[in-house]
């Protein structure tokens, strides 16, 4: 969910925001927001810009510590939590959280039951096109799970997030500029899908994963379809 604030209201609506959702079974939910400033405004770096928020709403009762030098908020309950990772977001955003606010009404469940809500806000849009990349991973208990973050942001490119767990295994996102650019030549793969998912064992080697609207994946499914399809595969060793 996001929200705007244009100071150039009056002038016609010109934000545009587009979401991806990615699940990855048992591990993780991998999302990327795409906005846009449309028309893009001349570069006059004194102009007003728009700002804008990514909000998730959670359930009641959570306890939340933001830790954003580390890209990261955990939400934890009785016996079950979140593990939110930010690894890319615009330059300037900022953690906030609200639980039963007014003023504007913000932070709850329903009408009347209080819930925590964690928001990155982005004062200042200063870039045409921008992103929030967010990692949501559930776990049991009350001890997040260990991983290790690397991401880099397509900007009108190719981008990845790469995830080393305290298990020793990995996960890969890789995903075209606004999902109409296809991957190519990759290092482990290549294909004309513009989303790609790799499982890496702990030795680094590829064991399964999934591939999105392609027809390829060499070298781990190069069956060339007629039709774009989404397809997962798995390598045996």
């Amino acid at each position: 969910e996001h929200t705007w604030s244009v100071t150039h209201a009056a002038k016609g609506i010109w934000a545009q925001h587009a979401r991806i959702l990615f699940w990855v079974q048992d591990r993780f939910a991998f999302v990327v927001d795409s906005l846009f400033r449309l028309p893009h405004q001349p570069d006059d770096l004194e102009a007003e810009r728009p700002s804008f928020e990514c909000v998730w709403q959670l359930a009641p009762d959570a306890e939340i510590s933001l830790q954003p030098e580390r890209n990261r908020a955990v939400a934890q309950w009785k016996d079950a939590g979140l593990l939110m990772l930010t690894p890319i977001r615009p330059e300037g955003s900022r953690f906030e959280t609200y639980c039963g606010a007014t003023g504007p009404l913000r932070g709850y469940v329903g009408i009347e039951k209080p819930a925590p809500q964690i928001v990155l806000n982005t004062p200042r849009m200063d870039r045409g096109h921008d992103y929030y990349v967010s990692v949501l991973a559930p776990f049991k208990g009350r001890r997040a799970p260990a991983v290790e973050v690397e991401a880099k942001s397509p900007m009108g490119q190719v981008g990845y997030v790469r995830l080393r767990w305290g298990d020793g295994t990995v996960d890969e996102v890789h995903w075209g500029c606004n999902f109409n650019l296809m991957l190519g030549a990759q290092a482990d793969f290549e294909t004309d899908s513009s989303l790609v998912h790799l499982r890496k064992g702990k030795a680094g080697r590829v064991t399964g994963g999934c591939c999105v609207n392609g027809t390829y994946l060499a070298p781990f499914d190069p069956t060339r379809r007629r039709q774009p399809e989404t397809f997962g595969f798995g390598v045996t060793s």
